[in-house]
Parts: C-alpha cells; sequence; structure tokens
C-alpha cells in the first residue's frame, strides 16, 4: 500500500480524535527509529514506486497503543514491547532496556538530597528521616486508594539496600515485621536480593546496569518470563485468598489490593523494575561470596 492508504487507514480508526492525527512525518520517524518495518521500492514504473506491508500498518498500531498508554520515547516503546512479548519473539534490544531503567532509575535518585547512607556516622534523626520519606514520595494514590501500604520502615530500608547494598537503620522487628523479614532476603553468597538497582555507578560490582549488561540474552529472555509471571502470579493469589476470606468488607478490601497491584505493575516505571530486579537478583545469584559482597 502507498503511504496514503497507510495512512487512511490509520486514521481512520474508530474513535481517534483529530489532535491525534497520524502524519507521514510520524511513519518516517518511526520507521527511522525501527519501530515499524519501512516501505521497500516496487518496480514496475519510473517514478520512484514505494509501498508499504501489512506488518507497517500492524506495527504502527501497535506504536499507537504505546503511545496511548504513556510511552512516548522510542527507546521506551522498544523496551516496553521487548519486555511484554508474549510470544516470546522480539528481538533484544539491550541498550533500550538499559537506556529506560536508568533513566527511572535516575528520576528516583536526583530527587532525594539527603545525605544519609553516604556518612554512616551521622544517625536517622526524626527530621532526617520525615525529609528522606518526602524526598522518596508518596505512595502511588493507586495503593492509598486499596489501603496497601508496606509502612515507612519498608520504604528507607528498600531506599538503602537499594542504593547502598546493605541495611543502616537499626529496625524493631515487634514495630516493623515485614522489613525485618525484607532485610533477612539474601541469596546464598551473601548478597541482598535488592542491592544495587539504585546504585548510579554503572560500573560498579553491585550495579543493577552492569548485571543486566553482564547476563546472556537468553538469561534475559529468562528475566522477562519470570518478570511476565508477577501478575499471573498476584491474579491466582487474589483469587486463592477470596476463596477463603468469609468477611465480605475485607474480601473486597483485598480485591482492590489486588486490582490496584496488577494495575501498577504495567506501568512505567513499575514493569522495567520489575524486570531489572529480577536480572539483577540472577546475576548475582551467580557470583561468589567476595564478589558479590566487594564494595
Amino acid at each position: 500500500m502507498t503511504i496514503d492508504e497507510l495512512l487512511e487507514r490509520l486514521n481512520a480508526r474508530p474513535g481517534q480524535p483529530a489532535s491525534r492525527t497520524i502524519t507521514a512525518r510520524m511513519l518516517e520517524d518511526w520507521a527511522y527509529e525501527d519501530l515499524i518495518p519501512g516501505p521497500t521500492r516496487a518496480g514496475g514504473t519510473r517514478e520512484p514506486n514505494w509501498q508499504w506491508s501489512e506488518e507497517s500498518l500492524v506495527a504502527a498500531l501497535k506504536v499507537i497503543e504505546y503511545r496511548s498508554r504513556g510511552f512516548k520515547r522510542s527507546a521506551a516503546i522498544r523496551a516496553q514491547r521487548w519486555l511484554e512479548d508474549r510470544g516470546l519473539k522480539m528481538p533484544l534490544d539491550r541498550e533500550a532496556v538499559v537506556s529506560e531503567f536508568k533513566r527511572a532509575r535516575n528520576l528516583l535518585v536526583r530527587l532525594v538530597s539527603s545525605n544519609h547512607g553516604f556518612r554512616r556516622d551521622i544517625t536517622l534523626s526524626e527530621y532526617r528521616r520525615l525529609a528522606l520519606l518526602r524526598q522518596l514520595g508518596p505512595l502511588d494514590p493507586v495503593f492509598q486508594r486499596a489501603g496497601v501500604n508496606p509502612g515507612e520502615e519498608v520504604f528507607i530500608l528498600l531506599y538503602e539496600l537499594a542504593r547502598f547494598g546493605e541495611q543502616i537503620t537499626p529496625l524493631e522487628e515487634d514495630r516493623a515485621p515485614l522489613a525485618v523479614l525484607l532485610a533477612k532476603a539474601r541469596l546464598p553468597n551473601g548478597a541482598h536480593i535488592l542491592a544495587g538497582l539504585l546504585e548510579e555507578d554503572d560500573t560498579h560490582p553491585l550495579s543493577a546496569v552492569r548485571s543486566i549488561r553482564g547476563l546472556s540474552p537468553n538469561q534475559l529472555k529468562e528475566c522477562r518470563v519470570y518478570a511476565s509471571m508477577l501478575p499471573s502470579a498476584l491474579a491466582f493469589g487474589r483469587l486463592i485468598v477470596s476463596v477463603f476470606a468469609v468477611d465480605p468488607g475485607k474480601k473486597s478490601r483485598t480485591d482492590s489490593a489486588y486490582s490496584a497491584v496488577l494495575t501498577s505493575v504495567q506501568r512505567w516505571p513499575w514493569m522495567i523494575f520489575t524486570f531489572a530486579m529480577v536480572a539483577n537478583i540472577m546475576y548475582k545469584s551467580t557470583l561468589i561470596e567476595d564478589e558479590a559482597l566487594a564494595y
């Protein structure tokens, strides 16, 4: 089909607002960014006869879908498309995955100006604790509405482990049992499962970016499968809990909580973070003890 025919089919979609009209320049940009197959030159005429395929149409519709979901950057679309590829046929674009994870990681780290963790001799006073929690940001409204809140101790511990690879602030087991349990989640070689997830130095032994770069394409495909299983595992857990819930009010809150989580894991940056965490765990599990605990 010609580019005019392709544009006509794309812009004739039901519910397509006039403000989101697809143009020839947009198609050319998408082809240049390898988001869609580009046109091929057909013979039989003296003038150039560029033809677009049905595959181009399908790919363009997918790009439009991702853009409507908030994925505007080409790297974001390529990374999310690979992460969500249920057929497991999409070729790995490692650099797109790395760049999108770094973007999400840097966005979070940039918001934190607290020096907590950089100096071990500075205790986390009440003032510093509140300041750090404000900089880490409020709980996602989706979780707030569902009544899902693991607690301030968990958020601070997550930050310490992901940023510095170790627990810094002492925990009271009776006050923060979930945080205490999380602190014990270590691999056999001693490395914590979250260590290095927010490490900004990509060459650091604990860096999650280094983990993603260090795994083979097949290993990263395994990580993609594990990360994609999270929504199904959550849905199954929701079903089990609902079966045994006898209190209608509790069942309703449980359903809301699971729906909130299922909705969020598909949004940026939760999915890329989930994948990076899985890749980080897989890579760290291959290290010997001295390597895993090196700082």
